[in-house]
């Protein structure tokens, strides 16, 4: 059942609708990465954001499927990455997006239009995750993530990692990262700049690492947290969810961090610093996607075109953001 205040996301492409619920395809009968309960969805990634809980049928790929919500009575159909299946008239295919492991990009294909939407995308090195792939074909729309469309680029991820173990000095660190796809890359990181530190994770990271460590993914060398194990090492990382990391804010033991591309010092100030590393792709890596996928035309969702615009008018590529 479609939601109101609904529309086209794109008036040449009146079969995907732009909804407060999401983004609904009137042919297939399905959400794509809804915000709410529904039906039946598409889902790009296993990000809450983006999967949320009772959806009756789900389509992803399957690690989606496994690293998603679980204890859930719903029927999910795993799609393997580049292979076409339908959604009555719709015809739609995954490919990586290097987000998160098993995280894609969506392209949808009906009556000889095709719609690719990148979902949330990392263009970048990210072992822990598959990397993102270019479609052969040259999508008519694009719906791309803007998320640091106003950012031109993103710190040195292995660069902002050294700087803190040096800004940290004696004390051990405590990470703030969600349980999926920053904890497994920061792991990796760890791991290979200071081979000797040994990295601890909360429990919701701890059981998340396994599960992607069960699927394949490199999850790295980790722990899970064990506070009298942890005082033995002369210097040490644990990794915490961000919903329990306000719980340590009166810990001086650690010097705390939030692994993010925002600027979070401000808002939480009894952090010692931010931990610059992102998961999404800044402004410059969105252009070098945008060249190499050549859409026709482009809507830009979750987030803000800043940087982006001005490059668009020079390819000679249209571009919006849905309304509302």
């Amino acid at each position: 059942m479609m939601h109101t205040k609904s529309s086209a996301i794109h008036p040449d492409f009146p079969w995907l609708l732009h909804s407060d619920a999401g983004l609904f395809c009137v042919p297939g009968n399905f959400y794509l990465d809804p915000k709410v309960a529904c039906y039946r969805a598409v889902i790009s990634h296993a990000h809450a954001d983006h999967f949320p809980r009772r959806v009756g049928e789900v389509h992803a790929t399957p690690a989606t499927l496994a690293l998603g919500p679980d204890k859930e009575k719903n029927k999910r159909i795993p799609h393997p990455f580049r292979e076409k299946f339908k959604l009555e008239d719709v015809e739609i295919s995954f490919f990586p997006a290097g987000h998160v492991p098993g995280s894609s990009q969506v392209l949808l294909e009906y009556k000889g239009q095709s719609i690719l939407y990148s979902g949330d995308l990392f263009w970048g090195e990210n072992k822990s995750s598959e990397p993102a792939e270019i479609p052969a074909i040259k999508p008519d729309l694009l719906l791309c993530e803007s998320t640091f469309g106003w950012k031109p680029e993103h710190e040195n991820a292995k660069e902002s990692i050294q700087n803190l173990v040096i800004a940290a000095g004696l004390k051990p660190l405590l990470i703030a990262a969600y349980p999926l796809g920053k904890t497994q890359r920061i792991t990796l990181l760890l791991n290979e700049l200071f081979p000797e530190m040994p990295v601890f994770l909360h429990p919701l990271n701890f059981s998340m690492s396994r599960r992607c460590a069960a699927l394949g993914y490199l999850a790295g060398n980790f722990k899970p947290w064990r506070r009298k194990e942890a005082d033995k090492s002369s210097r040490f990382a644990f990794i915490v969810s961000p919903r329990i990391f306000s719980s340590y804010a009166a810990d001086y033991h650690f010097y705390k961090v939030m692994a993010t591309g925002w600027n979070k010092k401000h808002e939480w100030t009894w952090m010692d610093a931010n931990l610059p590393i992102s998961d999404h792709a800044d402004a410059n890596s969105l252009k070098e996607y945008i060249r190499q996928i050549q859409p026709g035309k482009i809507v830009f969702v979750h987030g803000k075109p800043d940087l982006l615009g001005d490059f668009c008018d020079s390819m000679g590529i249209s571009y919006s953001v849905p309304a509302g």
